[in-house]
């Protein structure tokens, strides 16, 4: 037993080993890049920095793509100018074995399947509605601009 206990010791102790000596080396290897990164920097012009750190802001990011989603919401389907077309399919079954029984004597069985499918379709398009998909259409108007003012607002403070 004490054996055993020593040698699962040294196999643990061997794996910790083995990953300490996979693991620091890519540290030193890390460290040593990053080092180089900075001595062979090239100086940056200023107007350089101000387009790298607007590029790379996420709040800039995030607002422009804002802006573009709300682009793309502008459109007469998402107002509800168009008509729905609703699909539908099934298909289902069964399967089932009789044997059949005559004087307790067990007949040839029969075995019998049935299967089912189905497909439908409904077209819906709502002709008039109170001028609802015509204001529907101004509102995604008017967040599309918003996006745009928030994303040059953002850009602005940036």
């Amino acid at each position: 037993m004490r054996n055993y206990l020593n040698s699962s010791r040294l196999v643990i102790f061997a794996v910790f080993l083995m990953g300490l000596a996979i693991a620091v080396p890519q540290t030193v290897h890390a460290q040593a890049t990053s080092e180089q990164v900075l001595i062979n920097m090239n100086p940056m012009s200023l107007d350089d920095a101000i387009k790298l750190g607007l590029e790379r802001n996420f709040g800039i990011q995030l607002a422009k793509n804002e802006a573009e989603i709300a682009r793309l919401n502008r459109n007469f389907g998402a107002a509800g100018m168009t008509p729905d077309l609703d699909v539908t399919a099934g298909i289902s079954g069964g399967r089932e074995d009789l044997v059949e029984t005559i004087d307790g004597a067990e007949g040839p069985s029969v075995r019998t399947t049935n299967q089912v499918s189905n497909i439908d379709a409904a077209l819906n398009w709502t002709i008039f509605d109170g001028f609802r998909m015509f204001t529907t259409y101004e509102r995604l108007g008017e967040l599309e601009r918003l996006g745009e003012v928030r994303a040059r607002v953002e850009i602005e403070s940036s």
